[in-house]
């Protein structure tokens, strides 16, 4: 089960777990004091993985129960890693495979790490979009289920203006099916600077929300898929509307429930 978007802490530069008794632990060492981003993944066992960024580089560290974290491993840097304002590496994990995306500024590439052994060795594959630099305004989301079924999305800028891409894996990120187009808006361009997101049921279903632009309005929609290859129309997900001159710098957060809803 991963577990999205969950900040284990943000307080005097610090990040922080809690244990089964409720005490907090400091996951950082003190020469990463100032790290950003953290994101989170829970194993079908029960395995803790973290994430997370400081400067160019990206870090993992991880726990068989969460009451003490290994020493971060760094395992990968990025000329100008997308970090802060909701940006930043994203993990996803089974008992078998860890997955951790992150996006570079520099190639505007959204490249991916796998790891067989919890964490102990990774290797880079290629970038998961696969039209060079279409992911340069670092904005990602990233999920996966107990299975193995993968989805990540981006605000993708390969067209005219900014659309929402994805791709699917179904072996934890050793492979990948092609990008999918998700959304483009008639408008020309979707919400440019908010973070997508995505979601996993229990029965594989994969939904994803965004912020668009529709006439000036900013709300948010979603858009889901049963297979993987072909996404519902988008929906709104409000009874109003947001017309605001300005980007919110918020896509918000989605989950399902266990029973599917």
């Amino acid at each position: 089960m991963t577990l999205n978007r969950l900040l284990l802490a943000a307080a005097a530069l610090s990040i922080l777990a809690r244990t089964a008794a409720g005490a907090p632990i400091e996951v950082l060492t003190p020469d990463l004091r100032g790290a950003v981003q953290p994101q989170v993944a829970v194993t079908p066992s029960g395995r803790v993985h973290v994430v997370f960024g400081k400067e160019n580089a990206i870090y993992h560290t991880t726990s068989p129960d969460g009451r003490g974290f290994s020493p971060p491993f760094k395992i990968g840097t990025l000329d100008k890693l997308a970090l802060g304002m909701r940006r930043g590496p994203r993990v996803t994990a089974t008992d078998q495979t860890v997955l951790i995306t992150g996006i570079s500024h520099a190639d505007g590439n959204l490249h991916a790490w796998t790891s067989g052994d919890a964490g102990r060795t990774w290797k880079e594959s290629d970038s998961i979009n696969t039209a060079p630099k279409s992911a340069s305004e670092g904005l990602h989301a990233l999920t996966g289920d107990v299975r193995g079924l993968v989805a990540v999305v981006w605000l993708d800028l390969r067209g005219k203006g900014m659309e929402l891409w994805g791709r699917i894996s179904r072996d934890g990120g050793a492979t990948w099916a092609g990008d999918i187009s998700i959304y483009q808006s008639p408008d020309g361009h979707i919400c440019e600077c908010c973070v997508p997101n995505v979601a996993i049921s229990p029965a594989g279903e994969i939904a994803v929300m965004w912020r668009n632009w529709l006439g000036g309005s900013r709300d948010l929609y979603l858009s889901t898929s049963r297979d993987g290859r072909t996404f519902s129309a988008a929906q709104k997900l409000s009874t109003g509307t947001w017309k605001l001159n300005a980007c919110p710098m918020d896509g918000g957060s989605l989950a399902y429930a266990p029973a599917g809803n």
